[in-house]
């Protein structure tokens, strides 16, 4: 598991009732990581969507960066400590 010390863990999408993933226990609480499950909830996407276009939700606060594909390993720098909240790659910039 690549989370680091203090880190959070999100587990998302729609997975088979089958599906199981092993875990360390020792490993969460020795270095206090936090789980978090999340759901795609269907009929979901719309109605946002209808809200970031309406300007109820501005979406600003949550990109800290967008860059082009050249300034990728940058990306990289600023993604592996923690720095910011989404940092997104415009291929065609």
């Amino acid at each position: 598991m690549a989370v680091k010390r203090g880190g959070k863990l999100m587990v998302f999408g729609v997975a088979s009732p089958e599906a199981r993933i092993s875990l360390s226990p020792f490993r969460i609480d020795n270095d206090e990581m936090t789980i978090i499950g999340s759901m795609a909830v269907l009929f979901s996407f719309q109605p946002a969507l209808d809200l970031i276009s309406s300007g109820v939700i501005t979406t600003e606060a949550m990109l800290t960066a967008a860059l082009s594909l050249q300034d990728f390993s940058r990306a990289l720098d600023m993604v592996r400590p923690g720095q910011g909240v989404k940092t997104q790659i415009l291929p065609h910039a």
